[in-house]
């Protein structure tokens, strides 16, 4: 694995970012086998291995509405001392929702045989659900922010990181340990930023209140701003040279805990703004409509999820395909966050900018969208 290149220079540090075009896509190219989303009957046993090292105690689930908590409805499943959670997934769910590990205070990492101390969070992209680790997570969030595929983005953060393997591939039980030094360094950072701002649950900011879901998202994103600081941890000799896991863990946790004390958000004000800022960046202007690839929910805007694609159907970068059996069909961008109708004149302004035809608006109990190159 690489030196790290600094805090500057970060390819993932457009994750944070209000203006998202600001930062390259990465390239494309090897990684994780994708799955594809097929319509069939029934359901399959799906196998989810959580790692850090692995987790015991973790609640595992398909997070469909991707809002960073599992809901009631969504498949879960609990992880046992390998770190592995089965549970039945929906076939026409599989490869189209990404995976959500909550890990509790009380969960065991079995590489230190000891509870993981503070709460956290950990994803894996839809087409990758069967390891959720923390560069999982980093990958994610990354596709998410610059709208690329899974493979573009494990290829960038491969890149960035200079390491030899996908970091969509299982490090654990001395796959790679620059890897797994990496992986506990994003851990342990993300754990301590956690710290610094959990006391901003439940402050008020523009449509709602401050939820732990809030947090875990800028704390993840924060922490994926000092990528090229945690490869630096990950290769200190405290880190390589230490005999054990617990006392590599111990030396990583003392670096990291310096370097987000140095880097980090540090009190509630800032959290808040971080907060505000980040959920801003989803709204338009009039702070009453959902941007492109966004769609309500609780009062927030949150990644819009894909119904089955249509191969005749091509939608500009930031907006989803859908096939329905009504009038939703086509390019969706655009919801509102509360009941209400976007106008014809609003809906062909933003195809204008996007590069996409106007066809119609639909409106539902949720709010309304406006639907482009209708089939």
């Amino acid at each position: 694995m690489k030196q790290g290149l600094g805090l500057t220079g970060s390819l993932l540090c457009c994750v944070v970012a209000l203006a998202l075009t600001g930062c390259g896509g990465g390239a494309g190219g090897g990684g994780p086998a994708v799955v594809p989303s097929i319509a069939v009957a029934g359901s399959s046993p799906v196998s989810v291995r959580v790692i850090d090292g692995a987790i015991q105690g973790a609640t595992v689930c398909l997070d469909k509405n991707d809002n960073g908590s599992c809901d009631s409805g969504e498949p879960h499943g609990t992880t046992g001392a390998t770190g592995e959670a089965v549970f039945d997934v929906a076939n026409n769910d599989l490869g189209k929702y990404p995976m959500l590990a909550l890990v509790p205070a009380t969960a065991v990492d079995r590489d230190t045989g000891a509870a993981v101390g503070t709460a956290f969070v950990m994803r894996a992209p839809k087409d990758a659900t069967n390891l959720v680790t923390p560069l999982s997570t980093v990958v994610k969030n990354y596709a998410d922010a610059m709208g690329i595929t899974t493979l573009a983005a494990a290829t960038a953060v491969q890149q960035q990181i200079g390491a030899t393997r996908s970091p969509l591939s299982d490090f654990s039980n001395g796959g790679d340990a620059d890897l797994q030094a990496l992986a506990n360094a994003l851990v342990l950072a993300t754990q301590k930023q956690n710290q610094l701002i959990q006391s901003v649950v439940g402050s008020a900011v523009s449509g709602g209140l401050v939820s732990q879901p809030d947090v875990d998202q800028i704390a993840e994103q924060t922490v994926a701003v000092m990528l090229d600081a945690l490869v630096e941890v990950a290769a200190d000799p405290q880190v390589t040279q230490a005999t054990n896991a617990a006392s590599r863990v111990a030396a990583i946790k003392r670096l990291t805990e310096a370097l987000v004390a140095s880097n980090g958000l540090q009190d509630k004000a800032s959290a808040v703004a971080a907060i505000q800022q980040f959920k801003a960046s989803r709204l338009s202007a009039a702070g009453t409509r959902c941007l492109p690839g966004y769609i309500p929910n609780a009062g927030n805007c949150v990644p819009v999820t894909t119904k089955l694609p249509t191969p005749k159907l091509a939608c500009s970068a930031g907006f989803f395909k859908v096939v329905g059996t009504g009038l939703d069909r086509g390019c969706i961008a655009a919801w509102t966050i509360t009941q209400g109708t976007l106008t014809a004149a609003e809906c062909t302004a933003i195809g204008a900018k996007y590069g996409q035809t106007f066809a119609r608006v639909f409106t539902n109990t949720n709010g309304s969208v406006c639907v482009f190159n209708f089939l």
